[in-house]
């Protein structure tokens, strides 16, 4: 039986992992579009473990905290710092360096701005009557630049394609803060039941609204994993059933019941694994978390490795985009986000001496 409550976990391990599987998935994206690997969607499923990993630890941060103003704070101190410098490197310093615009043409250029602030806002700017889609899968939010990668050695133009996914996480911490706040993350069950009973019931796409569709639902059963933690068994015999399950369904015909039985033995997978008794495992993120520097910094990498490399050496290419990737993670670790988790953790300790003081 496996302890959900331990101390020790392999969270740090999985995050790794998952931004690994997105980085690899999109190796052949953007190498080779047309790749037949594409099909298995590698980074996609590394989005939904991310995801699912993300609504089991957000909605136990948020039942801990003592109120929900500091659970956004924190959020916003994870979530933003690292978002933040990657648009800014990107739009500022590798751009202008690259582009095959003047640097009259890149900034005064319309689309380089309406990109700009539809990635530090998360959500598009272009209002229009696609309004209601964007807004809930912001298909608009990614960084394409003016004159970057617009040449014939990139399958893609885009610099950054990842950010996509940041703003659909957002949501469901608001989400989790509005249900909490009405005292509804007990009736979570019940909403997610009948929003799966209408979602599968029809046709399932392959478009941004499907994705990100997809996405909130990884997110909502690690949500829903956590809040019955007492009653699910994590053991080996459950564990070779979803196993089993997930490998079936997986070579499935695509359709909404395949990718939501997929969701509910990945969650139970993912969990079951990050709760395993494994020493080294265990400790993996002692020296820090590099996945969310590895997802966000993964693609524009990969991209100028592609202005660099010849087309003909794929393994190069791989390794040398993953190397530069992982540097560009410690860096955005050490120098971004772990400052910003002092704050966070100084705006706690502030938030217990206020509380201690109005008590007395």
């Amino acid at each position: 039986m496996v302890n959900t409550s331990a101390r020790q976990n392999n969270f740090d391990f999985i995050r790794f992992a998952a931004a690994t599987l997105v980085w690899f998935g999109h190796c052949f994206t953007l190498y080779d579009y047309n790749a037949p690997i594409r099909a298995l969607g590698l980074q996609v499923w590394g989005v939904h473990i991310f995801f699912i990993i993300s609504g089991y630890l957000v909605t136990w941060s948020y039942l801990r905290h003592i109120n929900w103003r500091v659970f956004v704070k924190n959020r916003v101190l994870r979530i933003y710092p690292g978002l933040a410098v990657t648009v800014l490197w990107g739009t500022f310093l590798v751009g202008p360096l690259i582009t095959l615009f003047s640097l009259h043409d890149y900034f005064s250029s319309r689309d380089l701005w309406q990109r700009f602030f539809s990635c530090i806002l998360l959500t598009q700017i272009d209002l229009g009557s696609h309004f209601w889609s964007h807004l809930i899968a912001s298909s608009g939010v990614y960084l394409q630049l003016p004159g970057v990668f617009s040449d014939s050695s990139h399958a893609l133009e885009i610099f950054n394609g990842s950010l996509w996914t940041i703003p659909l996480e957002v949501r469901c911490y608001g989400a989790i803060v509005i249900l909490g706040l009405l005292r509804g993350l007990k009736i979570l069950p019940v909403l997610f039941l009948v929003f799966l009973l209408f979602y599968c019931s029809n046709k399932v796409g392959a478009g941004p609204t499907e994705w990100a569709m997809w996405d909130y639902i990884s997110f909502a059963l690690g949500a829903l994993f956590y809040l019955a933690r007492d009653t699910i068994r994590f053991n080996g015999r459950y564990l070779i059933f979803f196993l089993l399950l997930f490998s079936v369904v997986f070579w499935a015909p695509a359709n909404g019941l395949r990718i939501l039985l997929c969701l509910i033995a990945l969650t139970y997978i993912v969990l079951w694994f990050a709760f395993l008794k494994l020493p080294h495992i265990g400790s993996f993120g002692k020296y820090g978390d590099f996945s969310y520097g590895i997802y966000l910094f993964a693609w524009p990498v990969q991209q100028l490795c592609l202005s660099l490399l010849s087309r003909n050496n794929f393994p190069e290419f791989m390794v040398l985009s993953f190397v530069i990737t992982f540097v560009c993670a410690l860096v955005s670790w050490f120098l971004i986000e772990k400052p910003a988790l002092y704050l966070k953790e100084s705006s706690i300790r502030s938030n217990l001496r206020s509380d201690c003081l109005e008590a007395k």
